[in-house]
């Protein structure tokens, strides 16, 4: 029977350097912008850096994502986008599970912790390193694991990768939802516009503080 490897898709590609390298194949390209473009965040620690509502991005959750990107870009001999453009990355995300909020979707504990727990025994048993796509990215997942400063049972208990875990689900549950409701929306490549349709919906509601 062929294992499942994929995560959530979306959500979680801002997040976990799992599918951190498909950030490069689906958003390099984008052209959406928010606010004054910067290439250098300056803020201090724990201080957000976007944020709306719900929705916040602080300078812990970027630094982390963009040691992630760093390392994508190394891997796959790639320009590293701008720190605007994985802001903007980030926020797709984050706004897209805010919208499946907003339209009545929810995600359980329960369902967070299962997906966790099937993600874990993927990473930890299952993956099997025959191919230079899949040693990167067991080798970016430990990556990640590793600036943590955690050890692995700490990461995978940590509040913070349940919450990335949860935005995953909201999305996919979304994601899924649209398919259902309109037939035009068949493909990934769909729901990426769709999202950037979604920020660019909330965009003069977003607080930035980048200086």
């Amino acid at each position: 029977m062929k294992k499942r490897y994929l995560l959530i898709p979306a959500a979680v590609v801002c997040v976990l350097t799992v599918t951190i390298s498909l950030v490069y194949a689906s958003s390099i390209n984008s052209n959406t912008a928010l606010g004054s473009p910067t290439d250098q965040i300056h803020a201090e620690p724990n201080q957000y850096i976007a944020s709306f509502d719900t929705v916040k991005i602080d300078t812990a959750d970027f630094l982390f994502y963009k040691t992630n990107a760093q390392r994508a870009a190394e891997l796959n001999n790639a320009e590293m986008p701008s720190d605007q453009h994985l802001i903007n990355n980030m926020l797709k995300d984050k706004i897209t599970a805010y919208e499946a909020v907003q339209q009545g979707i929810t995600v359980s504990d329960e369902e967070v912790q299962q997906e966790i727990d099937f993600q874990r025994d993927v990473f930890e048993n299952q993956m099997e390193q025959t191919s230079p796509e899949a040693q990167e990215v067991y080798d970016m997942m430990k990556n990640r694991i590793r600036i943590t400063g955690l050890s692995e049972e700490e990461f995978w208990d940590a509040d913070f990768v349940k919450q990335v875990y949860k935005e995953a689900l909201l999305e996919g549950k979304l994601m899924n939802a649209l398919r259902g409701d309109d037939k035009s929306f068949e493909t990934i490549e769909d729901f990426q516009k769709y999202k950037e349709e979604l920020l660019s919906k909330y965009k003069d509601k977003i607080s930035f503080n980048l200086e």
